[in-house]
């Protein structure tokens, strides 16, 4: 019975007067979809949404839609055009309506929802100014939306991000934030307790906000415990879903928990799709969990195991992936002794960092590998 929605024709949902229970059912069962890394049934939800809604809850689905690919990917450029056109389609609904009324709620919600999304495209385009306005817009509308709505939870999830951000930025920016009025202003005694209350009593956005929650815990040795506690309560509850559980695994990792990573990875391994992005990443993970506790054949072994797919240009890995694999790569060259090889694959590091987005510790580490051969883990 749960999946019968999927199947009911089009044209039926259309003429329904938009019933909102079922609506709000519908756009619940999309995000459920999607955290089981059910891709493909969400978009069918997200079409029915589209059609049957009488306001923008469908165009505004297909953004979280788009946004949680380009967590993913940030470089997939096919997104742009249906991010602009979504985005168009929620302001054309609730712009006219705030026009006339600043309170409204639903439309301070979608509004919100939506400058949050033209704000992440810009800023990964470069153009700080107009990603700068439409945060602050988006939270400016979320507030207002909570303002006259103190139960609405889930605005806090958007907002709680939001301000970690904003109150984060790169610190080039915050050396010159004080010039850059167009930049929002962040809000640290807001943003992870407005994440916590999304968690604790939000409607359809609390697992949402617990998987935000717990990546923004990773931005902290000392809270890394706590990131590993929510991704193993996301993979319990979502065992389908193979970006927690190699999220979970990179997690154990960064704590060296060598031999605990082995084993999960092994296990999420077994049953695997050996052509996807999250199995050749978890044997990734495997290899330096090899090298953590010595054992350089095994390491060897699996990393001859992935090398084809990581040099394929089929593989749809996003850079950072890659920086990820050569690192690896070049630490296990250097551990063989190969110091011709290793050295290649950290310059490939760099050069990879020019056109895309690497974690400062991999580029770190990379620019160490060349001035000294790596040793051992941790």
């Amino acid at each position: 019975m749960k999946w019968l929605f999927l199947f009911i024709p089009l044209l039926i949902w259309a003429s329904m007067s938009c019933n909102a229970s079922i609506i709000d059912e519908l756009e619940k069962k999309g995000i459920e979809l999607q955290l089981e890394g059910k891709y493909k049934e969400a978009k069918i939800i997200e079409t029915q949404l589209i059609s049957a809604a009488d306001n923008p809850v469908g165009h505004v689905f297909a953004l979280n839609s788009i946004i949680t690919q380009l967590t993913w990917n940030e470089t997939k450029t096919e997104y742009d055009n249906l991010l602009l056109y979504h985005s168009r389609k929620a302001l054309d609904w609730c712009e006219p309506i705030l026009e006339k009324n600043r309170k409204h709620i639903l439309a301070n919600f979608y509004c919100g929802q939506t400058n949050f999304a033209l704000s992440y495209h810009h800023g990964l385009k470069g153009n700080y100014y107009k990603a700068g306005k439409y945060g602050t817009n988006g939270i400016d509308q979320m507030e207002t939306a909570l303002k006259y709505d103190p139960e609405l939870h889930d605005a806090k999830m958007q907002l709680g991000l939001a301000y970690y951000v904003a109150d984060n930025l790169p610190p080039f920016l915050k050396i010159f934030s004080r010039f850059l009025w167009f930049i929002p202003t962040g809000n640290s005694e807001k943003s992870i307790p407005y994440l916590l209350e999304a968690i604790q009593k939000g409607d359809r956005y609390r697992d949402v906000a617990r998987y935000t929650f717990g990546s923004l815990m990773l931005e902290k040795k000392a809270t890394h415990g706590e990131a590993e506690k929510q991704f193993r309560k996301l993979v319990s509850k979502y065992p389908g879903n193979p970006r927690f559980q190699v999220q979970l695994i990179f997690i154990l990792l960064i704590q060296e928990k060598f031999e605990e990573v082995i084993s999960v990875a092994k296990t999420f391994i077994r049953t695997g799709d050996p052509d996807t992005p999250e199995f050749n990443l978890a044997k990734v993970s495997l290899i330096r969990a090899q090298m953590g506790i010595q054992n350089i054949q095994e390491a060897e072994n699996t990393y001859v195991e992935i090398k084809a797919y990581f040099n394929s240009d089929e593989s749809s890995l996003p850079g950072w992936a890659f920086a990820w694999f050569k690192l690896t790569s070049a630490q296990l060259h250097d551990l063989k002794q190969d110091r011709a090889k290793a050295l290649k694959n950290y310059k490939e590091i760099l050069e990879i960092s020019k056109k895309t987005y690497v974690f400062e510790d991999i580029k770190s580490a990379a620019k160490k590998g060349l001035e000294t051969p790596f040793q051992a883990l941790p």
